[in-house]
């Protein structure tokens, strides 16, 4: 990780053999005690621009989201079926990731009651999307939600895993690029168009929807992201997981403790 002396601002990082410049700090964990989570914008030697996020998480958590992350990619990959054709754009893609051979117990180990083992790492996904909440229809809303779910059942049923934490802050709005407007002409005039009362009363006209709905073709996809406390299905676990005021009411009943194992049906 490079800083710059002046600012104070982290300007490269690097993960496994792979430099990245960051464009921008995203988001930076408030809390005291957690995973200590940054996200940075940042873009490769190529120009592309990706999600980097550096955490410290427990030693005993379970998989490793390089290793979801890798599962996931290569089973889509290896199945030719048209919903996993479908997801080829839609699901979390795997750059590159890294374990740093870095723990908190190198410092806290000697501690009369020293927190629980947290390890560093590194991970690069994409594509970039924009927030949850910052939907510009209903119509976009929905759309975003259904991709989710049918994204979950391909995880599910296909990779065998469940997300484990799923909230308004780990679903992204991907907006596919615009194509370039058709060019001006040469001498920048157009026709401008006459406007008459009958032309004003046939664009007032207004046509009702068709029982069967309306097939809009909106070029957003909505991605689930933060695989952390994805695990394999049936996996049981000692500690609950989540983001509390979406979490099931399964993995807060208190007599699951240590035998909890989430489900489908609770992600």
């Amino acid at each position: 990780m490079t800083v710059d002396f002046f600012s104070g601002n982290v300007s490269k990082i690097r993960v496994q053999d792979q430099e990245f410049n960051v464009i921008k700090h995203i988001y930076s964990s408030l809390v005291l005690f957690g995973r200590g989570t940054h996200i940075f914008l940042v873009q490769d030697k190529d120009g592309k621009s990706h999600i980097l996020k550096d955490a410290w998480l427990l030693a005993n958590q379970g998989m490793s989201e390089i290793t979801i992350l890798s599962t996931i990619s290569k089973k889509l990959q290896e199945d030719s079926s048209p919903d996993a054709q479908k997801f080829q754009s839609m699901h979390p893609r795997f750059i590159v990731g890294e374990e740093i051979e870095d723990s908190t117990k190198k410092r806290r180990g000697r501690a009369s009651d020293p927190p629980p083992e947290r390890l560093h790492r590194r991970v690069v996904t994409g594509p970039v999307g924009d927030t949850l909440t910052s939907f510009r229809s209903r119509e976009e809303f929905v759309k975003v939600l259904l991709d989710c779910v049918d994204w979950l059942e391909f995880l599910h049923k296909k990779c065998e895993i469940v997300h484990g934490d799923l909230s308004v802050n780990n679903i992204v709005i991907y907006r596919s690029p615009l194509p370039h407007p058709p060019p001006k002409d040469h001498d920048g005039k157009r026709p401008l168009a006459r406007t008459t009362r009958a032309n004003m009363a046939t664009q007032a006209i207004v046509t009702p929807a068709p029982k069967e709905g309306v097939a809009e073709d909106l070029p957003v996809s909505g991605i689930v992201i933060d695989y952390d406390y994805a695990r394999q299905i049936g996996t049981t676990t000692e500690k609950t997981s989540g983001t509390l005021p979406f979490m099931s009411l399964a993995s807060l009943d208190k007599n699951n403790r240590g035998k909890y194992v989430h489900n489908p049906s609770h992600d």
